[in-house]
């Protein structure tokens, strides 16, 4: 990558050159910049459409039983109404989602899923 673009391989959104969508990471991508004319578009994160994804979570996180209190501490007590649900990610640490999800009988939640509770995030179109 040429120095005047370095700022890209930072960039937090997406990015498009001229009408290709790369990763600041695929260094094979971001060798277009040395090649003449340049179309660059960048939309910051927020910006950006939010990928949707399907979320299976195992039966602690849908409920408030058992020893744990995962959901009085992070959730206001409120367990996710369902194990499959649908939805985005808001944000993001290193053992949770804060997520906005939304079930097949048309219940909405948002909250804290712990990784951990997890057992299967495939995005969906």
């Amino acid at each position: 990558m040429t120095g005047s673009f370095e700022f890209l391989k930072n960039y937090d959104g997406e990015i498009v050159i001229n009408g290709n969508k790369v990763h600041p990471a695929d260094a094979s991508a971001m060798e277009i910049l040395n090649q003449g004319e340049l179309e660059i578009i960048l939309t910051p994160r927020d910006l950006c459409e939010k990928v949707k994804y399907r979320v299976v979570v195992r039966p602690w996180m849908a409920s408030n039983s058992g020893n744990l209190d995962f959901h009085t501490r992070w959730n206001k007590g409120i367990p996710m109404p369902s194990q499959v649900m649908y939805g985005t990610i808001e944000s993001e640490t290193p053992g949770m989602y804060k997520m906005a999800l939304i079930d097949d009988g048309g219940n909405r939640w948002n909250g804290y899923v712990s990784k951990a509770g997890i057992t299967s995030l495939e995005e969906i179109k």
